[in-house]
């Protein structure tokens, strides 16, 4: 317990992973995928997951993690990637 206690301590402040969660409806699975892929490439150090729905839930989960400078970069981007990705 207190070598997990020490690491956090330590760890300084922009190396902490934060996370964005966004509802998607499920019938968007295939565009999910795209803006998965787009963000992924355009921000490096971002990693994305996408969460099936399982009964009763209807929407699939989009989370976006990492360090919080990238977070920012990709908030910022993200409606430009989404649209760029509609349009194909």
């Amino acid at each position: 317990m207190e070598s997990i206690l020490e690491i956090i301590k330590d760890t300084k402040e922009g190396e902490e992973y934060l996370t964005f969660n966004y509802l998607l409806p499920a019938h968007s699975k295939v565009l999910a995928n795209q803006i998965k892929y787009a963000v992924e490439q355009e921000v490096p150090g971002i990693k994305i997951f996408l969460t099936e729905p399982v009964h009763p839930r209807k929407n699939t989960t989009l989370t976006i993690s990492g360090v919080k400078e990238h977070l920012l970069l990709t908030k910022s981007k993200l409606p430009k990637i989404v649209g760029e990705v509609s349009l194909k």
